[in-house]
Protein backbone atom coordinates (compact mmCIF):
# COMPACT_ATOMS: atom_id res chain seq x y z
CA UNK A 1 0.00 0.00 0.00
CA UNK A 2 1.14 3.54 -0.74
CA UNK A 3 -0.08 6.58 1.15
CA UNK A 4 -0.02 10.01 -0.43
CA UNK A 5 -0.20 13.12 1.73
CA UNK A 6 -0.68 16.44 -0.05
CA UNK A 7 -0.64 19.79 1.77
CA UNK A 8 -2.53 22.61 0.11
CA UNK A 9 -2.51 26.28 1.15
CA UNK A 10 -5.27 28.26 -0.54
CA UNK A 11 -5.90 31.96 -0.83
CA UNK A 12 -8.34 33.03 1.92
CA UNK A 13 -10.84 34.49 -0.53
CA UNK A 14 -10.68 31.30 -2.64
CA UNK A 15 -11.28 28.77 0.17
CA UNK A 16 -14.87 27.96 -0.80
CA UNK A 17 -13.88 27.70 -4.45
CA UNK A 18 -11.25 25.11 -3.44
CA UNK A 19 -13.84 23.13 -1.50
CA UNK A 20 -16.29 23.29 -4.40
CA UNK A 21 -13.79 22.00 -6.98
CA UNK A 22 -12.35 19.36 -4.64
CA UNK A 23 -15.59 17.77 -3.40
CA UNK A 24 -16.42 15.96 -6.68
CA UNK A 25 -12.80 14.82 -7.00
CA UNK A 26 -13.05 12.96 -3.69
CA UNK A 27 -16.09 10.91 -4.70
CA UNK A 28 -14.75 10.20 -8.18
CA UNK A 29 -11.33 9.14 -6.91
CA UNK A 30 -12.77 6.83 -4.26
CA UNK A 31 -14.54 4.96 -7.10
CA UNK A 32 -11.29 4.33 -9.00
CA UNK A 33 -9.83 0.82 -9.16
CA UNK A 34 -6.78 0.64 -6.91
CA UNK A 35 -7.86 3.51 -4.68
CA UNK A 36 -8.35 2.27 -1.13
CA UNK A 37 -9.21 5.62 0.48
CA UNK A 38 -9.21 9.28 -0.58
CA UNK A 39 -10.22 12.24 1.55
CA UNK A 40 -9.45 15.87 2.26
CA UNK A 41 -9.18 17.52 5.66
CA UNK A 42 -9.22 21.18 6.68
CA UNK A 43 -6.66 22.36 9.23
CA UNK A 44 -8.39 23.43 12.46
CA UNK A 45 -5.73 26.06 13.21
CA UNK A 46 -5.58 27.46 9.65
CA UNK A 47 -8.84 27.19 7.68
CA UNK A 48 -6.98 27.95 4.44
CA UNK A 49 -4.76 24.88 4.79
CA UNK A 50 -5.97 21.47 3.63
CA UNK A 51 -4.51 17.99 3.53
CA UNK A 52 -5.41 15.26 1.09
CA UNK A 53 -4.90 11.80 2.54
CA UNK A 54 -4.86 9.07 -0.08
CA UNK A 55 -4.29 5.31 0.04
CA UNK A 56 -3.60 3.25 -3.09
CA UNK A 57 -2.83 -0.39 -3.74
CA UNK A 58 0.35 0.47 -5.67
CA UNK A 59 2.12 3.04 -7.87
CA UNK A 60 0.18 1.88 -10.92
CA UNK A 61 -3.05 3.00 -9.21
CA UNK A 62 -1.52 6.42 -8.46
CA UNK A 63 -0.34 6.76 -12.05
CA UNK A 64 -3.81 5.81 -13.31
CA UNK A 65 -5.42 8.35 -10.95
CA UNK A 66 -3.16 11.12 -12.22
CA UNK A 67 -4.31 10.41 -15.79
CA UNK A 68 -8.06 10.51 -15.09
CA UNK A 69 -10.03 13.36 -16.60
CA UNK A 70 -11.48 14.38 -13.22
CA UNK A 71 -8.00 14.68 -11.71
CA UNK A 72 -6.70 16.64 -14.73
CA UNK A 73 -9.72 18.98 -14.55
CA UNK A 74 -9.17 19.47 -10.80
CA UNK A 75 -5.46 20.18 -11.33
CA UNK A 76 -6.21 22.84 -13.92
CA UNK A 77 -8.87 24.49 -11.76
CA UNK A 78 -6.96 24.38 -8.46
CA UNK A 79 -4.07 26.44 -9.82
CA UNK A 80 -6.22 29.58 -9.52
CA UNK A 81 -6.82 29.14 -5.77
CA UNK A 82 -3.38 28.20 -4.47
CA UNK A 83 -1.50 30.54 -2.16
CA UNK A 84 1.71 28.52 -2.61
CA UNK A 85 2.81 25.33 -4.38
CA UNK A 86 1.37 22.09 -3.01
CA UNK A 87 3.61 19.72 -1.08
CA UNK A 88 3.18 15.99 -1.71
CA UNK A 89 4.77 13.02 0.05
CA UNK A 90 4.51 9.36 -0.86
CA UNK A 91 4.84 6.88 2.00
CA UNK A 92 4.88 3.10 2.13
CA UNK A 93 4.74 0.69 5.02
CA UNK A 94 6.24 -2.20 3.08
CA UNK A 95 9.69 -1.98 4.69
CA UNK A 96 8.73 -0.57 8.08
CA UNK A 97 9.37 -2.58 11.21
CA UNK A 98 6.52 -2.15 13.66
CA UNK A 99 7.71 -1.09 17.08
CA UNK A 100 5.30 -1.00 20.01
CA UNK A 101 6.13 1.55 22.66
CA UNK A 102 4.61 1.16 26.11
CA UNK A 103 4.99 3.14 29.30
Amino acid sequence: MIVVRVLVQVQPDKRQQFIDISTPLIAQTNAEPGCLFYSCYQDLADPNRFMFYEEYENMAAIDAHNQTQHRINWWNAVQAVLAQPMEAKLLSNSDVEVVIIRD
